[in-house]
């Protein structure tokens, strides 16, 4: 890779992070009301493109539309803080990825602590751990795709 192309990538990949916490912490920021309404927007969506109307439905599927995007988000910005940190940084393999979950997890927790201070919203553990769940089930996915791409090159060839 060339310098050019090297600081581009640094660059590029310390403003995406920024940008990426930086949403987050936007979507911290809104009162409980309109988090609410963002999340049952979504929630109403499903249930009239499924022909739902059952209350319980409704309420268990506004819990997996919260709770999943706290995972999706985390899970990004794993992904973001891997790059970031093997384009900053001379890390490799578990120490890699102890730091970017390792931030990640800090972040999370951060971020409920913010909302302790936003009307309507309130910080929970629990909520760190499902963000943390999706940092980790996004590395999962990294290694395992890792190692299928490292398997697939180390595959033999040329057998007669």
């Amino acid at each position: 890779m060339t310098d050019m192309k090297r600081i581009r990538n640094r660059i590029l990949s310390l403003l995406l992070v920024v940008l990426w916490c930086g949403l987050i912490f936007g979507a911290s920021a809104q009162n409980g009301k309109e988090s609410g309404a963002l999340s049952g927007m979504i929630v109403d969506l499903v249930m009239r493109l499924f022909g739902l109307s059952s209350d319980r439905i409704h309420d268990v599927l506004t819990l997996l539309v919260r709770k999943g995007a706290h995972m999706s988000e985390y899970a990004i910005l794993l992904l973001l803080l891997l790059w970031l940190l093997s384009s900053w940084t001379s890390l490799r393999g578990v120490g890699l990825y102890s730091l970017s979950l390792g931030i990640a997890v800090i972040f999370a927790a951060s971020d409920e602590y913010h909302q302790t201070f936003v009307d309507g919203r309130a910080g929970s553990v629990r909520d760190v751990v499902i963000d943390s769940c999706g940092a980790v089930l996004m590395l999962g996915v990294v290694l395992i795709v890792r190692r299928l791409l490292r398997r697939n090159t180390a595959a033999p060839t040329g057998e007669s």
